[in-house]
């Protein structure tokens, strides 16, 4: 069976999706984030959340 690759701008769009629900981003109102993205994208070991990050695993 033949991958098939998403182009980076879906990965991106994911991404942020995935933002704006850990951190409770809406489009007309911010909140401060307590952590950065590549921490919550660590393993549970190293003290992340193990969020997969789209552009790594595409």
């Amino acid at each position: 069976m033949k991958p098939t690759w998403l182009p980076k701008s879906i990965c991106d769009t994911i991404d942020e999706r995935c933002l704006q629900f850990v951190w409770g981003d809406l489009e007309d109102k911010r909140t401060f984030h307590l952590t950065q993205w590549k921490f919550l994208c660590q393993p549970k070991d190293h003290g992340g959340v193990e969020i997969k990050d789209m552009r790594m695993i595409n």
